[in-house]
């Protein structure tokens, strides 16, 4: 482990009983993870949940869990030829647990991340790379319920690559309050919980109903974003968390293009992009949101 600038302090977006942005010492670089400039931050359904309440986090941790990063330095088991390359975060590092929440995010202006929470960044995707973890679960769904009938609750950019992607699934349904462009012609969306009509249900919101109600069907599945959600593991129910994989590009070029966009909006600033507009991922320029809250007195609350 070791600090990159000595005695430093930097300006971060923190949950700190609400949101504000405010001073917080720079952080250690720890020996499998990697110091960053973040240039984009995502936001998304976690600080949302932050936002409302719904999901406590410890005092003083810094947000972002989603976005778009440069390697300035990295720990001693890392290789040293990432310096200087630019990388897509997932929410969930498998060794530290959610990326935001279960440790520090991106939303500050640098950050220590563990290196198996990078993706590839592939430049002529711009900002929709934010979406490649999302992808990575969906095409993992699609896996796993091969042959099914499967209800994705939450129509927002999780769960609509779930349904528009599961094209080996025997029937599809999308649950949420926001009504997506689907291309496919596949999906149907599905106003009322009726177990006996799935064979299996996937939770793509934090909302505590859809948790409740999962509990009347026969298979459940999660996304593992967070180890502080969901507070209980529903019976039988299986997780998947984001991870790299060979197909991510090649999956994301396949898709409309006009579906994508739809759930990727852009915010000059941190008040503008939390809470996140419905079904949604808010992308901040960091530096662009940080500006001029330097100084102590101009340290602001937005929760």
């Amino acid at each position: 482990m070791h600090y990159p600038h000595v005695a430093s302090d930097m300006i971060a977006l923190v949950s700190d009983y609400g949101i504000s942005v405010q001073e917080v010492p720079d952080l250690p670089v720890h020996s499998n993870h990697v110091y960053v400039s973040p240039i984009e931050v995502a936001f998304n359904g976690i600080e949302n949940a932050v936002y409302l309440g719904l999901l406590w986090l410890k005092p003083k941790t810094i947000l972002g869990s989603m976005g778009i990063v440069r390697v300035i330095d990295v720990g001693v088991d890392v290789d040293q030829g990432l310096k200087g390359k630019t990388f897509t975060v997932s929410p969930f590092s498998p060794s530290s647990g959610g990326i935001g929440t279960d440790s520090h995010g991106i939303a500050s202006e640098a950050a220590s991340i563990p290196l198996d929470a990078l993706f590839p960044y592939y430049e002529d995707l711009g900002d929709l790379n934010v979406l490649l973890p999302y992808l990575s679960i969906a095409l993992q769904v699609e896996e796993v319920y091969e042959g099914k009938r499967l209800l994705v609750i939450g129509s927002g950019p999780l769960g609509s690559l779930i349904a528009e992607l599961c094209e080996s699934c025997d029937e599809v349904g999308l649950m949420g309050a926001s009504k997506p462009y689907l291309p496919s012609g596949r999906v149907r969306m599905v106003s009322k919980i009726e177990p006996d009509a799935w064979d299996a249900v996937f939770i793509a919101t934090l909302e505590a109903w859809a948790l409740e109600a999962s509990k009347e069907f026969k298979a459940v599945a999660f996304p593992r974003l967070t180890l502080r959600w969901p507070p209980v593991v529903p019976p039988k129910a299986i997780e998947i968390a984001s991870k790299p994989r060979d197909d991510l590009l090649q999956a994301m070029k396949s898709l409309d293009r006009k579906f994508l966009t739809q759930f990727v909006v852009r915010s000059d600033t941190f008040e503008g992009a939390i809470p996140a507009s419905d079904g949604k991922l808010v992308v901040v320029d960091v530096r662009r949101a940080l500006r001029g809250v330097g100084d102590k007195g101009s340290l602001k609350r937005l929760s």
